[in-house]
């Protein structure tokens, strides 16, 4: 046995490599590395460079209605949604509405474009640590419904006559109808769509953005209005 082979058995320190030299096997290794990571940011969705998660679900955490920045509608019209969901939290039955125009407004979530009853229920679980009341999803395509605890038969067979479209303004016509439609099945009466909502509803020039702040819940029904908001 050689001299170099009996001080290695014995536990000698093996000699340190020369600087600035990277062994063959660690280069290999890096090199491995970096081909995975090259694969890895190759199966990111194109649209999570684009928005940050699922836009609507961190609005809504907060906000009664989420509605793209660009939806091709006027603010008179987001207005009038704005004081519809506060009429119906004043009476009670407290409503959040998703507002999506395309695939882009689904931040990495596209594969649920077009399915908005899927959106609906993957809506429902993203805020069900604050909130657990009705959440309603409005697409080109129609309407989604999450309601815990609630069938939603009802409320779809109401949803099937209402129109939508692919423009901004058919979209929030849609879901004020939806909105007064889902209150309807539920026992509350908003009125007519497209008129302001009276009772419980908004003074007439109110700011939409005041409307959607968080407010404490009022606790005028027993369900909703104790169960529905948590925090």
């Amino acid at each position: 046995m050689t001299e170099r082979n009996r001080s290695r058995r014995e536990g000698a320190p093996r000699q340190k490599a020369r600087p600035g030299r990277v062994r063959p096997r660690a280069r290999a290794r890096r090199a491995g590395l970096l081909t995975i990571l090259v694969a890895l940011l190759a199966l990111v969705p194109a649209s999570l460079a684009r928005a940050d998660g699922d836009p609507a679900s961190d609005v809504l955490l907060t906000q009664a209605m989420f509605v793209p920045a660009d939806v091709s509608a006027s603010s008179q019209q987001q207005s009038q949604l704005a004081s519809l969901l506060h009429a119906a939290k004043q009476a009670g039955f407290p409503i959040r509405v998703a507002v999506i125009q395309s695939d882009y407004d689904l931040g990495s979530v596209t594969s649920l474009w077009l399915k908005p009853r899927l959106y609906a229920e993957f809506l429902g679980v993203e805020l069900s640590t604050v909130y657990k009341g009705a959440l309603l999803v409005v697409m080109p395509d129609g309407f989604g419904l999450n309601l815990p605890g609630h069938s939603t038969s009802a409320a779809y067979a109401r949803f099937a006559r209402i129109a939508t479209g692919s423009r901004g303004s058919q979209l929030l016509s849609g879901a004020d109808a939806a909105v007064t439609a889902l209150a309807a099945v539920e026992g509350t009466n908003l009125g007519t769509p497209g008129a302001r909502p009276g009772g419980g509803g908004a003074p007439a020039g109110a700011n939409s953005l005041q409307l959607l702040e968080r407010e404490p819940s009022t606790g005028n029904r027993k369900d909703w209005s104790r169960s529905s908001v948590i925090g």
